[in-house]
């Protein structure tokens, strides 16, 4: 048979838990179309990678790429490629670029990157991978929808009790997503300021995702010394809603957090024991990209961002005193 390329001669894994060994890939149209020995057959270009590994591509399911703004500034994605990275997942950590429900729902990554320079002309999650489609993005790009963003733009930013019209918004705008392409659901409540009165909330947007089988991936709200009820009530919210859970980048976040470790893995074997779904990544790395806000304790996030700052800025008030003392 003729092919297009025929990669020789490489140790494959094939991506499904199967003993890697030596084959040869021929690829026609775009599409593998055999694995195996190929000495026989011939193809417009062969690529002899004797003493190399051949995998499938591989895949980073917490990106930041869109957030970030890159996947329309550095549309090559190159970092990536070079890696060997060919699928890129993104609304990460609550905050996806769709759905939207008002401009200001992504006024927070303003912070980080200058959205003038793209028109931002989609609304829902079909419409925004619509354009991502236009613009022909040399790696797979899938999303996650963020609850944090379609929180914000249905009931905003202050904590309130949600009522059930707002709840009902919020179950459209997932279960719409999902039926056209999102992911699943992702959550940070550390950067929600997340209150009991959005428990209820919480457990129907889950049951959304569940129903649609697809996973909850989750900043945990507290990555440092309230760790483990950080993770405590997240695998409540599965319990109820019977929704899958993936908690991203796992890692505890200073030394305070640090002798919790174990008592997490514990929490969470127990927790795969009576039936919850639940996975979880790592950074190959012993640094954070965590900014400074989430490493304040919730007493404080709760305040206005003002209120925040002048709490920082006064050294004789007895929060900020207070606030020194949580870190010691």
């Amino acid at each position: 048979m003729s092919y297009d390329i025929i990669i020789k001669n490489g140790t494959v894994f094939d991506g499904a838990g199967n003993i890697p060994k030596k084959e040869d890939i021929g690829i026609k149209d775009d599409e593998i179309k055999k694995v195996g020995n190929l000495q026989n057959d011939n193809a417009d270009t062969v690529i002899d990678v004797s003493g190399h590994y051949v995998s499938p591509g591989f895949i980073d399911m917490t990106t930041h790429s869109d957030t970030h703004w890159t996947i329309f500034t550095q549309p090559s994605q190159e970092s990536f490629i070079r890696q060997g990275i060919t699928t890129i997942l993104g609304g990460n950590c609550g905050v996806s670029l769709a759905p939207l429900v008002k401009s200001g729902n992504i006024e927070g990554i303003e912070q980080w990157v200058d959205t003038s320079k793209t028109n931002i002309n989609w609304q829902t999650m079909e419409e925004f991978l619509s354009e991502l489609e236009k613009r022909s993005l040399p790696l797979n790009f899938g999303t996650f929808v963020g609850f944090n963003t379609i929180h914000w733009g249905v009931i905003g930013r202050e904590s309130v009790i949600p009522t059930n019209d707002q709840i009902n918004q919020l179950k459209f705008l997932l279960n719409d997503s999902i039926k056209n392409g999102a992911f699943g659901l992702t959550t940070s409540f550390g950067a929600l300021n997340r209150s009991s009165s959005m428990d209820k909330e919480i457990i129907e947007i889950f049951k959304i995702a569940a129903d649609n089988g697809v996973i909850t991936k989750h900043h945990l709200e507290d990555e440092g010394k309230n760790i483990l009820p950080s993770l405590s009530q997240l695998l409540n919210f599965a319990r109820e809603s019977g929704a899958k859970i993936h908690l991203s980048h796992l890692k505890a976040l200073g030394k305070t957090g640090w002798s919790y470790f174990r008592s997490l893995f514990a929490m969470i074997e127990n927790a795969k024991n009576e039936g919850v779904e639940i996975t979880c990544d790592f950074f190959p790395y012993t640094s954070t990209g965590s900014n400074l806000y989430m490493l304040l304790p919730s007493w404080i996030k709760n305040r206005k961002p003002n209120q925040i700052l002048e709490i920082l800025r006064s050294p004789e008030s007895k929060e900020r005193k207070g606030l020194l003392d949580y870190f010691k």
